[in-house]
């Protein structure tokens, strides 16, 4: 990814908990600007948020987050932040749980799925095979 966008930062919500597991996620801020602010918000006003708290409680956690600072509006910098560490939280519950997230948000077991496909795009002969 950093090669694909140069221009863009990621900022990373690292989570472990007291029994050793770890988690990652991320916000990507978009042309760079503002990520160390992001960051800063995650680390004075939301991590604080978070600690001791059971973190397979994702929902509940996120709304936590939400609300947890009145005076900021939950779009920008805030956003960013509460997202990487929502992202964070889910992949720590599919570790815990040894389930995927669609399994985690209520998704089907399946073994196989339909397929669809369309014409990407035409051929340069024109002869509609996909190149």
């Amino acid at each position: 990814m950093s090669t694909e966008w140069p221009h863009h930062k990621f900022v990373v919500a690292d989570i472990a908990t007291d029994e050793g597991l770890r988690s990652q996620g991320y916000s990507m801020v978009f042309g760079g600007g503002g990520a160390e602010a992001v960051l800063a918000y995650l680390d004075t006003r939301l991590k604080g948020l978070l600690v001791g708290e059971d973190p397979l409680q994702v929902e509940r956690l996120w709304d936590k987050m939400y609300r947890g600072d009145r005076g900021v509006r939950r779009v920008g910098i805030a956003g960013m932040a509460i997202s990487a560490l929502d992202i964070a939280l889910w992949d720590l519950a599919g570790k815990v749980k040894g389930a995927p997230l669609h399994q985690l948000l209520g998704g089907a077991k399946r073994t196989k799925i339909p397929a669809y496909a369309s014409l990407l795009r035409i051929g340069k002969s024109g002869d509609n095979r996909c190149s």
